[in-house]
């Protein structure tokens, strides 16, 4: 089914701050490392709580830790795993994520290791590595195959996949693309006149 770009993390756009604001603050806090974590002298924490077992030496980030909505969200790592906080505040372990290559691609969503790319903290496992490329709002592909995030949109013509989002639309807003066959909206095929009156409203919207 269609998942919009306001429901993919689950989060109020305008809840982030002061849940922040709770984990900074509570006591014995010592540094907020990025927007998404913090840690003490002990452990590394997020605003779901302690991370179990992560390694506090080697503990890194790997990018700002705020999503697009303003949410804490990004993707982190220790020397023997991979973590990705989702907008909702739960961290999962990127079951195998080469950790030593592994890295953000700086919007807390991609990222990629030296075999695989990665959406919204899961592998893309049909991605072929060398020819993947980011094209915008959440949108990707590489020599074969057409992506929404961590789905593949099936069917899309690769060659001639168009990102038609305007690039100042508003935050949170559905997602459109085209090929030479099919119009979608984030990844399903929308009938074109429907289509075309989606792009018209982001285009006036001030």
């Amino acid at each position: 089914s269609k998942t919009s770009a306001a429901g993919i993390t689950g989060v109020n756009p305008l809840r982030p701050a002061s849940r922040r604001d709770r984990l900074v603050s509570r006591p014995g806090i010592v540094s907020g490392v990025n927007y998404a974590y913090a840690m003490d002298k002990t452990a590394v924490y997020t605003t779901s709580g302690r991370i179990p077992d992560a390694e506090l030496a080697a503990f890194q980030v790997l990018d700002n830790g705020q999503n697009d909505s303003g949410a804490p969200q990004g993707y982190a790592k220790d020397s023997r795993q991979v973590y990705f906080h989702n907008g909702d505040g739960k961290v999962k372990i990127i079951k195998g994520a080469e950790v030593s290559s592994f890295r953000s691609l700086g919007d807390t969503y991609f990222a990629r290791d030296e075999k695989r790319i990665y959406a919204y903290g899961k592998q893309l496992p049909k991605a072929e590595l060398t020819s993947w490329e980011l094209l915008g709002h959440w949108y990707s592909r590489d020599a074969r195959r057409v992506y929404y995030l961590n789905r593949e949109i099936k069917g899309a013509d690769r060659d001639s996949f168009t990102v038609c989002t305007p690039v100042d639309a508003a935050l949170l807003v559905d997602h459109l693309a085209r090929d030479k066959d099919h119009f979608y909206q984030n990844d399903e095929i929308m009938e074109e006149t429907l289509w075309l009156e989606q792009l018209c409203k982001m285009t006036q919207e001030p």
